[in-house]
């Protein structure tokens, strides 16, 4: 019962989704997670599942390069809510999405050491 009770506490707090894109992107892997979390915080808003006042997560988009645009596989591109460079808050979850052709080139060697520090 103790760690129900830890659980119900630690969900209080809205928790930070980093959502990272290396373009070119598989859109399908950067809009699932976001719509997936979307819709959690619509479900659970107003319950005592969620920080009162809050959505139990917040979601941000970043882009592994220098600027915030996010080519994607298909075609598509998304301006990203900021740079990796530019991001310096904490994480409580971190997820990195890319497609075929930028699987083996996981973006540039800074990226690849602020991934490691985060």
């Amino acid at each position: 019962m103790a760690n129900r009770g830890n659980l119900i506490r630690r969900s209080q707090h809205t928790r930070s989704i980093l959502l990272v894109g290396v373009p070119p992107v598989l859109e399908l892997d950067l809009f699932g997670p976001a719509s997936a979390f979307d819709l959690v915080n619509k479900l659970v808003a107003g319950s005592s599942l969620a920080p009162a006042n809050e959505p139990p997560y917040r979601l941000t988009i970043i882009s592994s390069t220098e600027n915030c645009q996010l080519e994607g596989e298909a075609g598509g591109r998304l301006a990203a809510h900021s740079s990796y460079k530019d991001y310096e808050e904490e994480v409580d979850t971190l997820l990195v999405t890319a497609g075929p052709r930028s699987i083996d080139d996981v973006g540039a060697p800074e990226f690849r050491e602020w991934l490691r520090r985060m």
